[in-house]
């Protein structure tokens, strides 16, 4: 696998990203090529930053506690326990 590069996204490109979601990477990728990211850390690290910013932007507005639910299609005992990883760790 290639180089991954990551940086967070601009307000006004989030439509654009959630359009390429919707139409281009679900509809395209399978379940077995999923799988090619799974236990690299990439989930791991994108949850981070991403919590790491909502922390940021919360307490800026002098909030001390932040409630992030998640949600799987179905029951997904992998996913759950990758969320229940993830935020119990925070």
């Amino acid at each position: 696998m290639g180089e991954v590069r990551v940086r967070v996204a601009r307000a006004e490109e989030l439509d654009a990203i959630a359009k390429i979601i919707r139409e281009e990477i679900y509809p395209e990728i399978s379940f077995e090529e999923m799988r090619e990211y799974q236990k690299r850390g990439y989930g791991s690290y994108l949850w981070k930053k991403s919590r790491e910013i909502i922390n940021e932007f919360w307490r800026s507005k002098g909030c001390t506690e932040v409630l992030i639910f998640t949600e799987t299609e179905e029951e997904n005992s992998r996913a759950c326990n990758f969320y229940r990883k993830i935020l119990e760790t925070a």
